[in-house]
Formats: structure tokens, sequence, C-alpha cells
């Protein structure tokens, strides 16, 4: 976790370079992109979170797979904040080299003004507003990461990286103009120590710490329940024979290998009758 949030905050913020002289998409193309190449590349390896606002999900959706304590999801975080602190050292080192000392404090020229603070035109004033789209973006970066790793439903595959990248690519088109679109608090605290600029730094974190907080729960409580947990009330037949919560979870099994009463008066499920 650390290597990986130290390769893609280095990375990403050399996209944000490169995107001075060709605007936002590129920046976003490349922010995205780093990302599903080191989520492949880390998967197998630690879950690939890189981002304390997934590895909070994690811990707050109750389903964290065994030996993934508290202490270890701290263990992930504290990793996650080292490595985006020491990427973002070595690359405000290297921009002064190559950009003149401006960008070694944040803030480069390269045809137009860009930023490796994670700010943006929201930032000085509108706090709440930055608060909220950081909010929202990372709920949505979060949500697809669990949708596409967590869920066992997932069509997703070995493209399940991508799909996180392309989520947050769309994020950061999303509220790169108004925020800078961090949507992780390792990467708003690395740029902010390296640069030496805490300022607005609170807001955005508050904002992707909640957003990646509810992500996990709410998706976990809709899509991953126990069916058999699940009352009575809420329990639809879909299939005949089966709650809803159960045919959700199982995998389909045709009618005729199931063990139940095939006589056609059979009651099939609450206020089904077979046909």
């Amino acid at each position: 976790e650390g290597l990986g949030t130290f390769l893609f905050v280095f990375i990403a913020g050399g996209a944000v370079i490169a995107s001075g002289s060709t605007g936002l998409t590129a920046a976003a193309l490349g922010v995205g992109f780093s990302l599903s190449v080191l989520t492949w590349l880390l998967s197998n390896v630690s879950g690939a979170h890189l981002n304390p606002a997934i590895t909070v999900g994690v811990l707050v959706s109750g389903l964290t797979p065994e030996g993934f304590t508290v202490t270890r999801a701290m263990m992930y975080i504290n990793a996650q904040f080292i490595g985006a602190i020491l990427g973002s050292f070595l690359l405000s080192f290297l921009t002064v080299a190559a950009y003149g000392e401006e960008c070694g404090k944040g803030q480069c020229s390269t045809g137009h003004q860009v930023t490796f603070l994670t700010r943006g035109s929201l930032s000085q004033n509108h706090g709440l507003s930055v608060m909220m789209f950081e909010f929202i973006c990372t709920l949505a970066l979060v949500w697809v990461w669990f949708a596409v790793t967590v869920d066992r439903r997932s069509k997703a595959g070995a493209l399940a990286p991508l799909a996180v990248g392309f989520a947050m690519i769309v994020g950061v088109l999303a509220a790169g103009p108004g925020t800078g679109a961090s949507l992780n608090p390792a990467r708003t605290v690395g740029a902010a120590v390296a640069f030496h600029h805490y300022e607005h730094s609170l807001a955005p974190l508050l904002g992707a710490f909640a957003g990646g907080a509810v992500a996990g729960g709410l998706y976990a409580f809709l899509f991953l329940f126990d069916g058999q947990s699940v009352p009575d009330l809420y329990r639809i037949t879909s299939e005949p024979g089966r709650h809803e919560a159960e045919s959700y979870q199982m995998p389909y099994v045709p009618e005729d290998r199931m063990n139940i009463n095939s006589s056609p008066s059979a009651k099939r499920g609450p206020g089904v009758t077979a046909v």
C-alpha cells in the first residue's frame, strides 16, 4: 500500500504537470489510468486500496476479510499517507529542477497554471461546496471499487481495475476545476506536507473520508447482505420457491434441480402460487 500510493501520487502529479499545456482531460486520463495500472499491479498483494477512503469503507462495510482488523487497517492508512508524502516530496524536488522554483512550491506554469495541491476555484471561499464535491465523487469512486472488486456477482473480472480508473477519470472531470479532485485523503495530505501549504485541506479530507465510509456501509447494506437476516416483510419472490435475497446472493439453480414440492398448487414463496 505504501509503495502503490507513492507511485500513484508521483505519477498522477506528473500527469498534472503534463496537463499544463493540454488541459483537464489529459490530467484526468493520466490520473485515472495510473490508478488502473497500479490496481492491476497490487490487487493480488494488498487488495490495492491505495486510498484511505477505501480502507475506511472496507472497515465500515463489516465485510473485512479474515485478519483485516482495525489494527491492520490503521497500518494500511499509515502506509498510504507515508507513501503519498514521499511521492509528493520527490515530485517537488524534481519539478524545481524542471520547471523552476514556483513549481516546487506547488504551482507550475507550463502553458496553463496547474497545481499539485488538490485545490480549485472553490477552495478558498467555499469550503462546504468543496466538501460536498469531494464527498460525492469519492462515494462514487469507492462504490465502483466495491462493485467490481468485493461483490462476487461482478462481471468485471480482470477488467475491474479499468473500471476503478474510469471512476477516477469521471471524478477528476467533475470536481477538478472546483476542488482539484483529490478523492483521496493521502493525496491531499501528501501534497500539503511536501509543498508546505496546509490551508483549505480540512474540507477535502472530511469529504473524502465521509464518502468512503458511506459508500462502504451503504453498498454492503443494499447489496452484500445475508439472505437469512432479511425480515420477511422484504422477502419478495423473484423465482419460484426462492426469495429475492436468496436468489440475489446465490447462483441460479434450475427449478427441476431444486428440492421443492413440484405440485402445481404448491406455494412457491410468500403470496406466490405456481401456475
